[in-house]
Formats: C-alpha cells, structure tokens, sequence
C-alpha cells in the first residue's frame, strides 16, 4: 500500500540494512477501547509498504491493554527497543516502558517493569536520545493534570533497564511564542497547553535541536528548540519560527539511504480517522532545520 493509505498518528520510521519500518500508532480508537497491538510496516523506497506485521499485543499479564501510543523503533547496541506509551486508567499509570527483541520484527517483550518516565505524574511520547555515549529517556509532562505541559530528560543506565537519578525539566508550552491553549476542560478557559512527540537531532555545526509539536493559530505545530550550551542539560530556547504548521505534527527525523534528512509526521490531526504518515525533505541553516516545499 501507498504511504497516504496507512492509518496512523505518530509515524516513527528505522532505517536498518536497506529496510525502512514504519510504526506509530495505529488503533483508531486510539483515546479508549482495547489496543489491538503495535504494528510495523516495511519498505524499501519509501512509498510502496508491505503490512501491518503485530510485533507486541495485549495479554492478560500485561499491565496496560489500552492507549498505546506513539511506539518509537530503535537500534541501540546491537537489540531492537520500542519506546511505547502506555495506559491503564483503572491503576492511573501512564508513561512510556520500553520493550527489547533481538529481531526487528520481534516479537517484542518488556525490558523491565519500571517505566522510562516518572512514575509519579501521566507520562507520554518517550524517545531515546544518546549523547557522548549516555542514553537517556526525553519525554513530555501530560498537560492533563497540570494545564502546562512540560518536558523532560531522564537518564538510564546503559543497558536501558532503569532510571538514574531524577528527571530534569527542559522546557514547557507555553514557553514558546507560537503556542496557543485549547479549552478542553471548560469552555470559559484556553489554558491549556500541550507538549508532544519530543525529538533531539544533531545538526552538522553541532547545534543540537529539539523538534516537539503544540498547538498554534494554524492548528498542530512543530516548533524548535535548542539549549544554549548545544547539550542536553542546557538552557533551552524556543525559536520563534515553525518548522510545520497546518493540522500535523509529532515528528522524527532520520536520513534515507541517498544520505538526504527526511521529516516523518501525521497530518490531517484534526480529522480523526483520516490521520496518515507525510514524508519531507529537510534542510540545516546556520540555526535551525528548514522545511524544502
């Protein structure tokens, strides 16, 4: 099938020996309702797509069989990992735990109970970052129960299996000039303000840079942001300029086989049901990433 004819929010794509898999989050009914399990879609020029293969599925020993979101398929150390989302509202847990298989194609199973995220708080869009070797968790604060939401890096021991040390904040919503708040709780407020799909790219005069998505005038944004020190435990800034705007958004970025940087996100946000992975071309300037028309 064609790109445009997959269902899913989120697209996350690996390159891996001349193989592009795709994942992201496929259930329809991805606010409530039974997962019907991760899927992986591969190809090999990135528009024609062979699946979906279900690479992990609920089962009764799981402790979440509902909202999986956002899976994110890495190659790290020689395994395979899925930095997943997940949510049991009966427990109030979510946050993102990561799962291990040897084969990209798994299957996949948990690499620990411990969640990559903070335990405490609702947790979502876990990715893996690696800087000077280190690995750690970037992830986002649910502007659920705090109105403004936040971002954070986490550090993990090398083999991914457990946190080290606490979480540190690197940004919020509102902190940039381009968001704007949603009145999902009451219609006599706008002040709530999401964080989403963090993800951390090194740019070739060694700026590192976080793309992340909100909300703006012009619908589900992309925005940057970078530390001032080019790490991760900088001070960040927002630029004021967007890298996407028009109802898409929680991206990643990765290189294809000609070596060209390519932008990975669902559009059509706003229209649920028709959500579908978009591909782009990327370009660096002396500051940010630039979207080529």
């Amino acid at each position: 099938m064609k790109i445009e004819d997959i269902y899913m929010r989120d697209p996350y794509i690996l390159l891996h020996e001349g193989v592009y898999y795709l994942t992201g989050t496929t259930d329809r009914h991805w606010m409530g309702g039974r997962s019907e399990g991760l899927k992986i879609y591969t190809s090999t020029d990135l528009e024609n797509f062979d699946g979906p293969h279900t690479v992990f599925q609920p089962s009764d020993n799981f402790w979440s069989y509902e909202c999986w979101w956002a899976p994110e398929l890495h190659f790290y150390n020689g395994k395979f990992y899925i930095f997943c989302t997940f949510h049991n509202k009966d427990m109030k847990r979510k946050g993102t735990q990561i799962l291990v298989s040897e084969t990209v194609m798994g299957p996949y199973r948990p690499l620990s109970d411990e969640l990559a995220t903070n335990e405490e708080w609702e947790c979502l869009d876990g990715t893996l970052y690696v800087e000077d070797g280190q690995p750690y968790c970037v992830y986002c604060r649910e502007w659920t129960v705090i109105g403004n939401g936040e971002i954070y890096f986490q550090q993990l021991s090398p083999d991914l299996t457990r946190k080290i040390g606490p979480s540190a904040k690197m940004t919020d919503a509102k902190s940039a000039s381009w968001t704007v708040g949603l009145n999902h709780h009451d219609p006599k407020r706008y002040d709530d303000y999401i964080t989403d799909g963090p993800c951390l790219y090194r740019m070739k005069n060694g700026d590192l840079i976080m793309l992340w998505s909100s909300f703006s005038t012009k619908g589900y944004t992309v925005g940057m942001a970078k530390p001032m020190n080019k790490k991760i435990n900088g001070w960040w800034h927002h630029l004021p300029e967007t890298l996407f705007s028009g109802d898409g958004g929680h991206c990643m970025v990765f290189r294809d086989k000609e070596d060209a940087l390519r932008l990975s996100l669902h559009v059509n946000n706003s229209q649920h049901g028709y959500e579908h992975p978009c591909l782009y071309t990327l370009d660096e300037n002396d500051r940010a990433l630039v979207l080529l028309k």
